[in-house]
């Protein structure tokens, strides 16, 4: 009889300290979630010893500032190189222009560096008769002939390029798109706007050609 009473006081002991821990885990898991809600973090370390750092700050990657459209050319101090309004050829070491005067009228070419276009520059200022050749180009011929030295073998012409040709001797102004052509030397571009009063020219007309400083 003894026995059978202590194993019930012994069995009754143990229901208590499972009801007891079942009720602790229940009061206190709530107290855990109002401090520190699912998916955010308040700065104290977590209580299961993992903490979530701050995401990195990323530096945005830096710009270069270098603008070349066409009529526009802007240059930083990181380049010299500009782009020749109205044409598609990169230029170094160049902000050579020259001014076209005919009929009351004013047309600025921007001149690319290369022996040819040096050579022409050497020329001005001088007046020419520019004449209209195929329904495309403005002609002219020149007193002397230019130097092709590094040279390509030929050229394909934009709208608004200034070129020397070297088989005849003459400089042409495109105001119509043209294929290429063998011999043909870019010299520069004309500006914005330039290209219209050269293609309104009638019959021979005397052109001024000097450098803009």
């Amino acid at each position: 009889m003894n026995g059978g009473g202590a194993m019930k006081n012994y069995l009754a002991l143990a229901l208590g300290t499972v009801i007891v821990l079942v009720l602790a885990v229940f009061f206190i898991q709530p107290s855990w979630e109002e401090k520190t809600p699912a998916g955010e973090y308040d700065g104290a370390p977590d209580p299961w010893g993992v903490s979530s750092p701050e995401p990195p700050k990323i530096s945005p990657a830096p710009v270069n500032e270098t603008l070349a459209v066409r009529g526009t050319v802007k240059n930083t101090k990181t380049t010299e190189e500009t782009r020749a309004p109205g044409g598609d050829t990169m230029i170094t070491n160049s902000a050579t222009r020259i001014k076209m005067t005919f009929n009351d009228e004013e047309v600025l070419v921007w001149m690319q560096d290369n022996p040819t276009s040096r050579d022409f520059l050497s020329l001005l200022p001088l007046t020419v008769s520019f004449e209209d050749y195929s329904g495309t180009e403005k002609i002219a011929r020149l007193s002397k002939r230019l130097s092709v030295k590094e040279a390509p073998a030929g050229s394909d012409p934009s709208v608004g390029d200034f070129t020397y040709y070297s088989p005849w001797g003459n400089i042409a102004i495109f105001y119509r798109d043209f294929g290429y052509a063998d011999g043909l030397v870019i010299l520069g571009s004309v500006e914005p706007g330039g290209v219209e009063k050269l293609a309104r020219m009638n019959g021979s007309v005397a052109v001024t050609l000097e450098r803009v400083e």
